[in-house]
């Protein structure tokens, strides 16, 4: 019985002193993903920061992204105890403080994508509410240039046509003389948008 017994605790611990060296081996990787991943995340979340100050949104935002990818104390710890091989037994709990934290940052980017989602239909929908969804110049007349000058050949242009007969007209000239600037302002004229 007393041989029983002991080949039972004699397995336990052989089987936890494996399961201690596949922690110990696997640690490293981790850290290195959180290294990785942190280095990653930095610049976007500083960008993200900007865009958000730039459009006024709330703090609270900020803050929610900040504790999800600010684990700099907890690589620096993790750093640390690597260093220190005879500390090895630590490594598993470290390691999965360190999985903690990456599993928590993804149920937070699964939240974040759906957010995303939800956003972007807002958008669109207030996008669509507002018709702004129009190509600006192929739907009615362009907007009312600045005129300055030309005011005899407004008006010779206006003449020919307003008298009939033809509701085409072919500008030809240098460019940057101000074809253009004409024909838009003749589309803004009253007499010439009452006459279809």
């Amino acid at each position: 019985m007393a041989a029983a017994l002991t080949g039972v605790v004699v397995g336990k611990i052989v089987n936890q002193a494996f399961e201690t060296i596949k922690n110990v081996r696997e640690f490293d990787s981790t850290l290195e993903r959180s290294i990785e991943t942190s280095n990653a995340l930095e610049p976007l979340v500083e960008q993200i920061k900007g865009y958000n100050d730039a459009l006024d949104r709330p703090r609270e935002e900020m803050e929610r992204l900040e504790k999800h990818t600010d684990n700099k104390e907890l690589i620096k710890q993790s750093k640390k105890l690597s260093l220190n091989l005879w500390k090895f037994l630590l490594f598993p709990g470290q390691r999965a403080k360190l999985l903690k934290q990456y599993e928590a940052f993804q149920r937070y980017l699964s939240l974040v994508q759906i957010e995303n989602k939800r956003d972007l239909m807002e958008v669109l929908t207030h996008l669509k509410g507002n018709h702004v969804n129009q190509i600006r110049g192929l739907s009615g007349a362009p907007e009312k240039p600045e005129f300055i000058g030309m005011i005899r050949q407004f008006n010779e242009l206006k003449d020919e046509l307003m008298k009939g007969g033809s509701s085409v007209l072919v500008l030809t000239g240098l460019g940057g003389s101000g074809k253009t600037t004409l024909a838009k302002n003749l589309c803004w004229d009253p007499l010439i948008k009452g006459s279809n």
